[in-house]
């Protein structure tokens, strides 16, 4: 990260593609998006998400953001800059200015954008899709009602209901537009992923409780064995450290 501010994160860097030359940061804010492919279609998308999910699901936003900052510098640096970069034969190292991006290079940068772009829409999805299933819940405590499981949840009125910015209720998404097909196909579509989650955090919670029974029926009757002995000898213990210390 510091070599990014050493260099105003590439606003100082020149280069020249294709005889036109550019900052490293306008080549990347407003080239490259200009030349990427196109997008792909939404059910390719969502089964990348899907396999994402697995490995982001049960963890906290903090330590995702974390490890995602990590994995964004390093790719920065190895793979932007890193190429960039020229040894010399005193052991130091610099950018030629200006440099001379090749076809290859740039081939590589645009898979590069296409698969960070990819990644960021990932995460912004991740991040709120948990913001609104947290609203969900407390809307529902509110009620006085834990919140079922949306496969079987019964949807009140969007009347009567409260909203999350829109119109809607606040245990799925926003109600689609009446006589919009296209509208319907994605609430439906949403809803099936969103459902899809919720399955997959039911089996983790199950999975976690599972986990802790085990730790739990080793703990316990050790922890109890430990406070019955002690309640009946209480020196039994203090006698064996002083004498550990003595020795």
């Amino acid at each position: 990260m510091d070599r990014l501010a050493e260099q105003a994160y590439g606003a100082e860097v020149k280069l020249v593609f294709r005889g036109e030359q550019y900052t490293l940061l306008q080549f990347w804010e407003e080239y490259l998006p200009k030349h990427l492919p196109e997008i792909p279609q939404i059910s390719t998308l969502d089964l990348e998400y899907g396999a994402q999910y697995h490995q982001w699901g049960d963890r906290l936003p903090p330590e995702l953001f974390r490890e995602w900052g990590g994995e964004m510098s390093e790719q920065v640096c190895n793979e932007i800059y890193g190429p960039m970069y020229v040894n010399h034969g005193d052991g130091s190292r610099s950018i030629e200015s200006p440099f001379q991006l090749s076809e290859e290079l740039f081939s590589r940068w645009t898979k590069l954008a296409e698969k960070l772009i990819h990644e960021g829409g990932e995460r912004l999805a991740l991040v709120f899709l948990d913001i609104i299933e947290h609203r969900r819940h407390k809307a529902a405590q509110k009620e006085g009602r834990g919140l079922l499981p949306p496969l079987v949840d019964k949807l009140p009125p969007a009347s009567v209901a409260a909203t999350l910015g829109g119109k809607g209720t606040p245990y799925t998404v926003p109600a689609p537009v009446v006589g919009g097909h296209q509208h319907l196909e994605h609430s439906a579509a949403s809803q099936m992923r969103r459902q899809h989650l919720h399955r997959i955090r039911r089996r983790r919670a199950w999975r976690n409780l599972t986990t802790n029974l085990f730790i739990a029926a080793v703990v316990v009757p050790l922890l109890l064995f430990g406070l019955h002995a002690h309640s009946r000898s209480p020196g039994s213990f203090t006698r064996i450290f002083l004498k550990k210390d003595n020795s």
